[in-house]
């Protein structure tokens, strides 16, 4: 049995629970949907005179005081079922109070408070403002959500609001019926929900937890999708944002299949005019072909003890 770490703005950079930690700025839409107890579209109606005092974290010595933003569902997504509307826990007054150490000492955010450190401001809500919202409950606070840091809203107003809505409906499919989206008639459908798959299957839990095999059917379209994909390196435009851990070498390396792997895929040197990309689409590709029906993708399961 092994502990594996998540926290809101800490990710696993590859396959293994014992991977390095990374502090990221803000994670991709598939990420903050994977990660969310709650996603829902909506609008903050209220924010409560009165203040709350809630542990911020179990084991936390002292209590905090937080406002209470209360958003009006327009739209649930993901959990929120059969509620109109739902409260989140937002920095108090006092928010520049300092923070508690954390358990294990790991340096990690507050839930609804983050770190305040600069460049990297808390997440709050405003009273009228619309969106599409991802939410986390609270740890000690069974009636309340947070937004931690990293889950940053998408604003009504945003020109890409009803790209990242339709992201998170694809999230959504995907996991409602893995092998119909990774049936797709498009490539890049195809390598979409295998993306969200991987990431949901990869990613580590804040419980101790075991590995057990997903179904044999989708570990062969997972693998085939990466097969069919578009290795090429992407060329972002001006303002557009890549999720680059959505992309084929990313998401094989998830798996532990990168270059030099146990798993069997044959490391390669980069020849100067060659792209690393390229050569890693063919080895990949190799490696499938030879041994890719027997190959087996976990997932981390919570063991409960």
């Amino acid at each position: 049995m092994r502990r594996i770490l998540f926290a809101a703005t800490l990710s696993a950079c590859a396959a293994s629970p014992a991977s390095a930690l990374v502090m990221i700025a803000n994670f991709s839409t598939t990420q903050k949907a994977l990660q969310a107890d709650a996603v829902v579209v909506g609008k903050v109606t209220e924010i409560e005179k009165a203040e709350v005092e809630v542990l911020p974290h179990q084991g936390a010595a002292d209590k905090v005081k937080m406002r209470v933003g209360v958003i009006k569902i327009e739209s649930g997504l993901v959990g929120a079922k059969n509620v109109t509307h739902v409260k989140v826990l937002l920095p108090g007054a006092a928010a520049d109070q300092p923070d508690q150490p954390q358990p294990g000492g790991i340096d990690r955010p507050i839930p609804g408070r983050g770190r305040g450190r600069p460049g990297q401001p808390q997440i709050t809500l405003k009273e009228g403002e619309e969106g599409l919202y991802f939410l986390a409950q609270h740890p000690t606070a069974a009636n309340y959500y947070t937004i931690n840091m990293g889950n940053t809203p998408v604003p009504l107003k945003d020109e890409n609001f009803k790209a990242e809505l339709g992201k998170v409906k694809a999230v959504v499919a995907t996991l409602a019926d893995p092998m119909a989206a990774l049936k797709a008639a498009k490539a890049e459908d195809r390598l979409s929900a295998a993306a969200t798959l991987v990431q949901k299957y990869r990613h580590g839990l804040s419980v101790p937890a075991k590995e057990e095999a997903i179904p044999a059917e989708q570990t062969k379209a997972i693998l085939k999708a990466l097969a069919d994909a578009d290795w090429t390196p992407p060329q972002p435009k001006p303002g557009e944002v890549i999720d680059y851990q959505a992309q084929p070498n990313a998401l094989a390396s998830r798996l532990g299949l990168f270059p030099g792997s146990p798993n069997g895929l044959p490391a390669f040197q980069v020849k100067p005019g060659e792209n690393y990309n390229v050569k890693y689409a063919e080895a990949f590709k190799a490696w499938y072909a030879k041994s890719g029906d027997t190959f087996e993708i976990k997932k981390f399961v919570p063991t409960g003890k």
